[in-house]
């Protein structure tokens, strides 16, 4: 199986994400993140795809995961900004529900 080339991943993710392709641009920032767990912009970007695409849970737990990841670089005010990413996503998808 060939490496993934996680430059190629990233520039195909956001073609796809112009085209409005949103199930292959997820795909791809997966495989970006799959070479690179901890890229944080692209974390972000996945987690906002999630939420767009209403895929609440998925957003959530990305938002989550990148709390945790800026709060172990020391960054806190940017974990508690992930937090209340994922606490609009839950609010957004409420309000589409209603």
């Amino acid at each position: 199986m060939a490496a993934i080339d996680k430059r190629k991943a990233v520039q195909a993710a956001l073609a796809y994400t112009q085209q409005r392709r949103f199930d292959k641009a997820i795909a791809e920032y997966k495989n970006a993140l799959s070479v690179d767990p901890q890229d944080l912009a692209i974390c972000k970007k996945l987690g906002d795809l999630y939420a767009q695409t209403g895929a609440i849970q998925e957003a959530i737990t990305t938002y989550m995961k990148l709390g945790d990841l800026f709060r172990a670089d020391g960054l806190a005010v940017k974990a508690i900004a992930m937090c209340l990413l994922a606490v609009n996503a839950v609010t957004t998808a409420s309000d589409l529900a209603a």
